[in-house]
This record gives C-alpha cells, structure tokens and sequence, in this order.
C-alpha cells in the first residue's frame, strides 16, 4: 500500500512539474525577429451565482503576444501580478457583467489586454490571445 502512494505520488510530481515547464515555454514566432509569445500558466475558477451557489467552473490558457523587440525577461518581474490581476477581471466579468454566463471572447480578451497593461504599464504586451476556454455547469 505504501509502494502505491509512493508511486502515485512520483506521477503527481512528474505531472505537475511537465505542466509547470509546459507554462513557462515561449511560443515559437516562426518569423526571425517576430513577436515573441509567452504561454501563461492555466487559471481556474468557480463562478458564484446569484443563489450563492458554484453555477460554473471555468478554465483558461492565455498567451501573450509581446510588443516587438520585447522578450520574456522583461515580463517575469510582472508574472504573479499578471496571473492576480487575470482571476480578478475574470472572476468579475463571470459573476458581476454576465450574470447569465454568456462572455464575448473579444471582450474578453479586451478586459485582459487592459488589466495586463495596468500592470506592467503600456508598451510590452501586444495582445492576449486565448489558448483554450472550458466551462462546466455545475448541477
């Protein structure tokens, strides 16, 4: 028994350290002195209804699309805040703007591209794109 904790805790640690490396990987730009990418790491939520309740459970993966001549050294110090201001203006255009649930991924990705240059100021993120969007209603 002992033997199967360990084992299934080797594969948790093995899990969790390839998805830690995976969001931290810069997106190939295909284009010698192109934009450069970098993945974020997935941010996760519930959404709280009107009731009080978990409606929702949503999951996404952004990517930042630097401004030229930017790379991803220059964004590290930003990084945590980056992630915190992210949940906040997700948490609020879930649960207090779209109380039906419905989010325009460009508007989405407009709030994002706002609260991402509140932090690190105008000038070094381009763009937020979305990598992938779930959702899961909760019954």
């Amino acid at each position: 028994m002992r033997s199967g904790r360990l084992r299934l805790m080797a594969v948790f640690v093995a899990i969790v350290s390839a998805s830690a490396s995976i969001a931290g990987e810069n997106i190939p730009s295909g284009e010698p002195g192109g934009p450069a990418y970098v993945r974020m790491p997935p941010i996760a939520f519930s959404v709280i209804g009107p009731s009080n309740r978990i409606d929702k459970e949503v999951s996404i993966t952004l990517a930042l699309e630097l401004e030229e001549g930017k790379n991803e050294q220059m964004l590290e110090a930003y990084r945590r805040t980056l992630m915190d201001s992210f949940l906040v203006t997700l948490t609020t255009l879930y649960e207090d703007e779209n109380p039906d649930g419905n989010v325009d991924t460009e508007q989405l990705k407009d709030r994002l591209l706002k609260a991402a240059d509140q932090v690190t100021g105008p000038g070094l993120i381009h763009a937020v794109l979305v990598i992938s969007l779930g959702e899961r209603k909760r019954r």
